[in-house]
């Protein structure tokens, strides 16, 4: 995740495919419920972003939240394209649907994660 607010420049999440699959189903159980959750989501996570608060578990768990709202994750996950892969989002501050969300096998999400110093 990259975001150019509060002068961090990379926040680094790894998962499991169980983990990320089971927040994945919960939060698109219906289109109403994935689309409440992008926005409730961004909210909570700007306002951790901003805040001094360290990056730790809940900050991790609402970012994949808002993460696997956007229609993109979920061709992905059920592409089955990769075996192993990488998910870079650049979420915008003040619009909850404006995000740039990218999917990459691991090797190439693992070098644009140091090159472009998001994750």
């Amino acid at each position: 995740m990259n975001h150019p607010v509060a002068g961090r420049q990379r926040i680094d999440f790894r998962t499991e495919l169980e983990r990320f699959s089971t927040i994945y189903n919960h939060v698109n159980q219906s289109p109403e419920y994935a689309y409440s959750s992008m926005y409730h989501c961004h909210k909570q996570l700007m306002e951790l972003y901003v805040s001094d608060k360290p990056i730790d578990e809940h900050f991790f768990t609402i970012a994949m939240h808002y993460l696997v709202s956007f229609d993109s994750v979920g061709s992905a996950l059920k592409s089955k394209m990769f075996p192993d892969y990488g998910i870079m989002i650049e979420p915008v501050h003040d619009d909850f649907e404006a995000a740039m969300v990218i999917t990459l096998d691991y090797d190439s999400w693992d070098y644009g994660r140091e090159n472009r110093n998001a994750a």
